[in-house]
């Protein structure tokens, strides 16, 4: 089995200490400033507001030098210190990554296409808050195809960048986007191209009906989907109750909806 020092880990305060959890050479490692905060950062998370300071980037390119190598979950949210430099230091040393959080870092796309490059076989991906854009997604799609959640809320995603999703991650069960640039035409790209796709989290889109019947009609697998703040009406939820018959979960805030489309649920 595997015994890491916490002092070897050399986060500057004690509550900023990393938890850790490990059997045998698999490692799950979670920065952040505090414990109470949300570790994935969340699917579909909103803004994530004044923190308290985290560890320094410096601290977790240390550690990755010592301990990457075992790391198979990594979850580093909210610390302004993040940024390619670290990103490069987690691509060298943490190779085996197959879930990594990085919500509300100063990632950019650069920091995600040398992370996708070293790691490959990662399954879920946390960009949340980032500034990673349809340049770096389409990197990370192409680098890792087996992705199964994509995470990418408050970042410059676009039709462009769903488009790349699409074509390359056919797996994929879970998708968050929160983004106006998002249409119904980066609707038409998902729903055509990631048939496994059982949770689909919007929010802030520019989805419109037609988007949400692409959807109802191709996702066979969905159970979860939000639609928050876009101009679906009565006639896009009508073709989910027509079409959706696992949907387990809906969420339609601040959309069109009036109570006779409610009804038809």
């Amino acid at each position: 089995s595997l015994s890491l020092s916490l002092h070897e880990l050399r986060c500057c305060k004690a509550k900023h200490l990393p938890k850790v959890r490990s059997q045998a050479q698999n490692v799950d490692i979670t920065f952040q400033p505090n414990a109470s905060s949300d570790a994935e950062g969340g699917i579909n998370s909103p803004a994530a507001g004044p923190q308290p300071e985290g560890p320094s980037g410096q601290n977790i390119v240390d550690w990755a030098l010592k301990h990457g190598s075992v790391c198979r979950v990594l979850t580093i949210t909210n610390c302004t210190t993040v940024d390619d430099r670290v990103g490069g230091a987690i691509a060298q040393h943490c190779g085996g990554l197959e879930k990594l959080s990085a919500a509300d870092t100063r990632i950019t796309d650069e920091g995600a296409r040398l992370i996708a490059a070293a790691s490959p076989g990662l399954q879920k991906l946390f960009l949340n808050g980032t500034f990673v854009s349809d340049e770096g997604c389409a990197v990370v799609a192409r680098s890792c195809t087996g992705l199964r959640m994509f995470a990418l809320s408050r970042t410059q995603f676009s039709d462009v960048g769903a488009c790349a999703v699409a074509t390359y991650c056919k797996d994929l069960q879970v998708l968050g986007i929160n983004t106006s640039a998002f249409t119904d035409v980066g609707c038409d790209q998902i729903s055509g191209g990631c048939p496994l796709l059982h949770t689909f989290k919007l929010a802030d889109t520019k989805i419109t009906d037609k988007g949400v019947e692409l959807i109802a009609t191709r996702l066979k697998h969905l159970t979860t989907l939000h639609l928050f703040q876009c101009a679906v009406t009565d006639t896009g939820v009508g073709q989910l109750a027509m079409h959706c018959t696992k949907l387990q979960e809906l969420h339609l805030a601040q959309t069109n909806l009036s109570d006779d489309g409610a009804q038809s649920l």
